[in-house]
């Protein structure tokens, strides 16, 4: 089969794993890439497009399926677009990823889409692929549900893939055909998450796969160094974005890998870590190994925020020292912040305001709370009538964003995306500022056009350098491919 997979604004390692079974399986995959800033430095979407550049895709690669992996925030994305598609074509629209997987009923709903996936696809995929082409009936294949005539046909999951190492390497010319360079190579070691933080979908996976294996997987340190190997041999990429949700997890996996990584590739990397697991000793084994940047989640600078509410069993000393380690090992640090949290307090934002203000990390990345559907925090925020029937909808369609300001009946919300927007070019200004910022600015009503400049003059600030740069290069490159392809008649 010909199967065309459809996204926006950034790579995505999920469709790359999916594309890469598929070939094995024997099908052809492509990949209709609409280019945009919204995924890559958190600008706001415009108003609707044509799309016109997909459309020509499917026209040129005659797919058998057109396929969207999506989160929550970009789901309105996918529904405009599929719905561009079914105005042209009758080809079958399907949708997976984490937004259909914990809201299945209002995903499967919307005309344009046929079918979703829930959960991990890889085996799905192949095994809907294989029926399709045979001409075999498909109806009862395990993570989909069909929308039919008459009813929507819901199977059950399978069990989670617990051998990692069996996935081939993701499929990352599917990007690099469309202009990514691939020079920072995002890789995956880990599936799931051993936490259960309640403003994150991994404990509703967690329960959602209650019974179908283990949920925290992780792949063999030969296969992860043996993928960088071949990117590098391929591409000739030159540094890694460890992409786990917490890469110091799990001692003797950690250590194992830092000496393999160390000694057969050498080259810088980043990483995300949870800074209740960082000692002297685990900071200088990074260091050694290529580590130059780590992504701390700090969330929130009150420990009552941060563990009555986040439940994260995590104390501002055991913050502070774990960025003092790092300084000390010559690792940068990008502390990750949300505002406007369900119970906060102004008094309590400026807590995470100030303390990273202490820290003085490399950057700030700051954000607007988003309670995704479903999750316990969501709910924390119903109770609190910070939702109501019109909030609720937009968020269980995806409407809203973590980069904006908050879309809830929040009484504090001005406040937060004031502090937000401020905090990372604040902690990069002299401190005598810090006290006019903090007690009169972030209280006042700002004009939109402010904000908006501000934030762009704190990008450099919000991620490391290194990534900024990274991401300034991919996105120039990719442009400048859809560019050039649009010239000669192409469409990618």
């Amino acid at each position: 089969m010909r199967l065309l997979f459809s996204t926006t604004s950034h790579e995505l390692l999920g469709v790359e794993y999916l594309s890469a079974v598929l070939k094995r399986a024997g099908h052809t995959t492509g990949l209709a890439y609409e280019v945009g800033l919204d995924g890559t430095f958190y600008f706001p979407r415009g108003g609707k497009r044509d799309h016109s550049g997909i459309l020509k895709k499917i026209k040129s690669f005659k797919p058998d399926m057109v396929l969207f992996s999506t989160t929550t925030n970009f789901f309105p994305w996918v529904k405009e677009v599929a719905g561009a598609i079914k105005e042209h074509y009758s080809v079958p629209v399907i949708v997976g990823g984490i937004h259909p997987t914990v809201c299945p009923e209002r995903t499967i709903s919307e005309p344009a889409i046929d079918m979703i996936c829930l959960g991990e696809g890889e085996e799905a995929l192949v095994e809907l692929a294989d029926k399709m082409e045979r001409k075999r009936d498909f109806y009862d294949t395990k993570n989909f549900w069909f929308k039919t005539e008459d009813a929507v046909i819901k199977n059950d999951l399978r069990p989670l893939i617990q051998d990692l190492d069996a996935l081939p390497f993701p499929d990352k010319d599917l990007f690099h055909s469309s202009g990514f360079p691939m020079q920072r190579i995002y890789i995956q070691t880990s599936r799931g998450c051993p936490y259960r933080c309640p403003y994150c979908y991994n404990h509703q996976l967690q329960n959602l796969y209650k019974g179908g294996g283990k949920y925290y997987r992780r792949r063999s340190v030969k296969s992860v160094i043996e993928e960088f190997l071949h990117y590098k041999n391929k591409y000739g990429s030159r540094s890694v974005f460890f992409y786990d949700n917490t890469f110091n997890y799990g001692d003797d996996w950690f250590w194992s890998f830092l000496d393999e990584y160390k000694s057969r590739v050498g080259l810088p990397f980043s990483c995300f870590v949870r800074p209740d697991r960082i000692n002297r000793a685990i900071a200088r084994g990074l260091k050694e190994a290529g580590c130059r940047w780590v992504y701390i989640g700090l969330e929130s600078g009150n420990d009552r925020i941060r563990q009555a509410v986040l439940r994260r069993n995590i104390s501002s000393e055991q913050i502070k020292e774990a960025v003092r380690i790092f300084k000390e090992n010559g690792i940068k640090t990008v502390t990750f912040n949300m505002f406007g949290l369900p119970e906060e307090s102004p008094a309590e934002m400026l807590d995470t305001a100030r303390l990273n203000l202490d820290l003085k990390p490399d950057a700030v990345a700051t954000f607007t709370f988003y309670p995704f559907p479903e999750t316990d925090l969501m709910q924390r925020a119903v109770e609190l009538k910070y939702v109501d029937d019109k909030i609720y909808e937009k968020i269980m369609t995806g409407e809203g964003s973590w980069t904006e300001l908050s879309i809830l009946n929040h009484p504090h919300k001005i406040a937060a995306y004031n502090i937000k927007t401020i905090l990372p070019v604040l902690n990069k200004l002299p401190r005598f500022l810090h006290k006019y910022f903090l007690d009169r600015w972030i209280y006042r009503r700002h004009s939109g056009l402010l904000l908006s400049f501000i934030k762009i003059i704190s990008l450099p600030f919000i991620h490391s350098t290194w990534e900024t740069k990274s991401r300034i290069k991919e996105q120039f490159g990719i442009y400048l491919h859809h560019f050039t392809a649009a010239l000669k008649g192409k469409w990618v």
